[in-house]
């Protein structure tokens, strides 16, 4: 028998062009699936899934409490509630673009990240214990930036550690995995609320998973970054 079909004699020179291109699409495509299926077995993809489930769980937790949170602490009506409730969005909005920008500009991500976590865990808790609408809307305002700041350098160190089609399961099962949190945030802080009549421990809850999160994003590793990045890994 011939080692290879580049070598097979008995074959026309139509047959063996064929055979070698059908083997290297095959080989390719075995490639493929093995590095697809690859991200389910990376630690790193699994670390940041658990990661973006926590900012997501303390995210959408507060977001979609975030009038009854105002209303617990003041009498005002409706109308008020929704302009108080606008405060911490708008903030984001300028915060995280000046924090996207530096991120790009030293190229580090995971402290980026895992920063923003803690302060939100920090932030939860005052909120928690404020007895007066002021410093209520101020720290739910430093935890609703804290997660949007998080997004952008946690996506841009995600995608950092695969590539190729290994990159788009990877993503796919951060994304998967992490957009469960939006349904457990809400439901956390509104069956505590049932329960004990009160936010306070719902958000005490939501302060540990942010802690959590904070550090996962310490144990994530990028495959590849700046020289800065590197230098600090």
């Amino acid at each position: 028998m011939s080692d290879s079909p580049e070598k097979a004699g008995w074959l026309t020179d139509d047959q063996r062009s064929w055979l070698v291109a059908t083997l290297k699409r095959q080989d390719l495509g075995f490639g493929e699936r093995r590095r697809l299926f690859s991200a389910f077995t990376t630690a790193n993809v699994w670390v940041l899934a658990l990661a973006y489930f926590g900012n997501n769980t303390g995210g959408y937790g507060v977001t979609l409490w975030l009038p009854s949170l105002i209303h617990s602490l003041s009498g005002i009506g409706n109308f008020a509630i929704g302009m108080l409730s606008v405060i911490p969005y708008l903030v984001a909005a300028v915060v995280m673009v000046l924090v996207g920008i530096h991120s790009d500009r030293t190229g580090e991500r995971r402290l980026h990240a895992a920063s923003f976590a803690f302060l939100s865990a920090v932030a939860l808790p005052v909120a928690a214990y404020s007895q007066s609408i002021g410093p209520m809307i101020a720290a739910l305002s430093i935890a609703v930036l804290s997660g949007y700041c998080l997004t952008g350098p946690f996506w841009a160190l995600s995608t950092s550690l695969l590539s190729g089609t290994g990159a788009a399961a990877g993503i796919a099962l951060i994304n998967a995995v992490g957009n469960l949190g939006g349904f457990c945030g809400p439901y956390i802080l509104g069956s505590v609320r049932a329960s004990t009549g009160n936010f306070k421990g719902g958000l005490l809850i939501l302060s540990a998973v942010m802690a959590m999160t904070g550090c996962l994003l310490l144990l994530a590793r990028s495959g590849r970054g700046s020289p800065r990045e590197s230098a600090a890994r």
